[in-house]
């Protein structure tokens, strides 16, 4: 004969494991969903991009950049609230470079442990090549816009200068004390030298204009930076 069981402690498992232990759904794991939403941000910029250097930004809907990418409309809204928005994810994303560390990291970690002033220009020119070749048709793209009177266009190109000026004024401001280039220069006047080198105006000149490729624009860019900074 079975003994019944009262105590209801023991019945539902005791003080320390609840009813429906070993029958409880495993907690749930978002990094699924994650993997999926990071794939589908990098194929609606993937679809952008191509888009907007193909079509122009007027002609580039929303849509179009949906239907290029394999997602709904709402999902690209959702990611980057509008086509403005979308535009400038893409620059940061151009700025980043082409390798698998981004080129400020790779750059800062230059200007930290390279003794050597003549070889960080060099690493500075190809960097600056890797970056400009990844963003600057697409701030091409937003200067042009912004001047044919699109409003959000105009704020995004504003706050690139200013993060631009910024971050070439950090570096000025770090190799002047690391003793990099000479101390007769200002803060702002090696910044200023550095703006120039690293512009997309130049690379449309240059690359655009001109046919150079991106070993030719980095070697330019060395040599000018280590002529004016040097």
């Amino acid at each position: 004969m079975t003994e019944q069981v009262n105590d209801p402690q023991v019945r539902s498992g005791g003080p320390f494991v609840g009813p429906g232990e070993g029958r409880r759904a495993r907690p749930y794991d978002a990094s699924a969903r994650q993997e999926r939403a990071a794939r589908n941000k990098e194929a609606v910029l993937d679809a952008a991009q191509e888009l907007l250097l193909s079509r122009g930004y007027g002609a580039t809907t929303i849509a179009a950049v949906a239907a290029g990418a394999g997602v709904s409309q709402e999902s690209v809204y959702k990611y980057f609230g509008t086509k403005a928005g979308l535009v400038r994810q893409i620059y940061e994303r151009g700025l980043r470079g082409a390798g698998p560390v981004p080129a400020e990291m790779r750059s800062d970690a230059a200007q930290e442990q390279e003794a050597d002033p003549r070889r960080l220009m060099e690493t500075l020119g190809e960097l600056s090549a890797e970056v400009l070749s990844q963003g600057a048709p697409i701030w091409i793209l937003i200067r042009d816009a912004a001047a044919g009177g699109h409003a959000e266009l105009i704020q995004h190109l504003e706050q690139i200068r200013d993060e631009k000026y910024r971050r070439m004024l950090l570096i000025a401001r770090r190799l002047l004390r690391s003793g990099h280039i000479k101390p007769s220069l200002t803060e702002e006047q090696a910044a200023d030298i550095m703006w120039f080198y690293t512009s997309p105006e130049l690379y449309e000149v240059l690359v655009l204009q001109r046919g150079w490729d991106a070993p030719r624009l980095a070697g330019f860019v060395a040599s000018g930076l280590a002529a004016q900074l040097l």
